[in-house]
Protein backbone atom coordinates (compact mmCIF):
# COMPACT_ATOMS: atom_id res chain seq x y z
CA UNK A 1 0.00 0.00 0.00
CA UNK A 2 1.39 3.62 -1.25
CA UNK A 3 1.98 5.99 1.47
CA UNK A 4 -0.55 8.43 1.28
CA UNK A 5 0.18 11.73 -0.24
CA UNK A 6 0.25 15.79 2.25
CA UNK A 7 -2.51 17.48 1.55
CA UNK A 8 -2.25 20.24 -1.12
CA UNK A 9 0.64 18.30 -2.83
CA UNK A 10 0.51 16.34 -5.76
CA UNK A 11 2.24 12.79 -6.68
CA UNK A 12 5.45 14.17 -7.55
CA UNK A 13 5.57 15.96 -4.49
CA UNK A 14 4.44 19.86 -6.05
CA UNK A 15 2.41 22.16 -4.40
CA UNK A 16 -1.26 22.42 -6.09
CA UNK A 17 -2.50 25.96 -6.67
CA UNK A 18 -6.13 27.17 -6.88
CA UNK A 19 -6.92 25.91 -10.20
CA UNK A 20 -4.89 23.08 -10.43
CA UNK A 21 -2.76 23.97 -13.32
CA UNK A 22 0.82 24.37 -13.35
CA UNK A 23 2.60 27.54 -12.24
CA UNK A 24 5.57 28.69 -14.42
CA UNK A 25 7.69 28.47 -11.96
CA UNK A 26 6.64 24.58 -11.46
CA UNK A 27 6.94 24.18 -14.77
CA UNK A 28 10.72 25.65 -15.08
CA UNK A 29 11.48 23.62 -11.63
CA UNK A 30 10.15 20.80 -13.00
CA UNK A 31 11.88 21.04 -16.44
CA UNK A 32 15.29 21.75 -15.64
CA UNK A 33 16.49 18.63 -14.39
CA UNK A 34 18.43 20.16 -11.50
CA UNK A 35 20.25 22.42 -13.43
CA UNK A 36 20.40 25.40 -10.78
CA UNK A 37 21.56 28.00 -13.70
CA UNK A 38 19.00 27.56 -15.97
CA UNK A 39 16.60 28.08 -13.85
CA UNK A 40 17.47 30.98 -12.38
CA UNK A 41 17.91 32.35 -15.80
CA UNK A 42 14.63 31.51 -16.66
CA UNK A 43 13.09 32.43 -13.53
CA UNK A 44 15.07 36.12 -13.65
CA UNK A 45 12.95 36.43 -17.24
CA UNK A 46 10.07 35.33 -15.65
CA UNK A 47 10.42 38.45 -13.17
CA UNK A 48 11.15 41.15 -16.02
CA UNK A 49 8.29 40.28 -17.64
CA UNK A 50 5.88 40.13 -14.70
CA UNK A 51 7.76 43.52 -13.47
CA UNK A 52 6.84 45.17 -17.64
CA UNK A 53 3.49 43.86 -17.96
CA UNK A 54 2.74 45.59 -14.07
CA UNK A 55 3.95 48.53 -15.35
CA UNK A 56 1.80 48.24 -18.59
CA UNK A 57 -1.60 48.01 -16.87
CA UNK A 58 -0.60 50.60 -14.58
CA UNK A 59 0.69 53.26 -16.90
CA UNK A 60 -2.18 55.10 -17.33
CA UNK A 61 -3.18 56.06 -13.70
CA UNK A 62 1.03 56.13 -13.59
CA UNK A 63 1.36 59.16 -16.32
CA UNK A 64 3.52 56.64 -18.20
CA UNK A 65 2.19 56.96 -21.56
CA UNK A 66 3.92 59.08 -24.27
CA UNK A 67 7.19 60.42 -24.81
CA UNK A 68 10.20 60.67 -22.22
CA UNK A 69 11.47 63.64 -23.75
CA UNK A 70 14.55 62.24 -25.06
CA UNK A 71 16.12 60.80 -27.62
CA UNK A 72 18.23 57.04 -28.04
CA UNK A 73 21.37 56.56 -30.10
CA UNK A 74 19.86 57.15 -33.60
CA UNK A 75 17.72 60.05 -32.68
CA UNK A 76 14.08 58.45 -32.21
CA UNK A 77 12.42 59.92 -29.79
CA UNK A 78 12.18 57.37 -26.57
CA UNK A 79 8.31 56.58 -25.09
CA UNK A 80 7.88 56.27 -20.71
CA UNK A 81 7.40 52.81 -21.38
CA UNK A 82 10.61 52.11 -23.37
CA UNK A 83 12.59 53.22 -20.60
CA UNK A 84 10.90 50.96 -17.90
CA UNK A 85 11.10 47.93 -20.66
CA UNK A 86 15.12 48.26 -20.78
Amino acid sequence: MAAPQPVGFNEKGMMKNRVGTMTLTQFIVEDTQGDQELAILMNSIQHACKVCANAIKKAGPCDLYGLAGVENSTGDDVKKLDIIAN
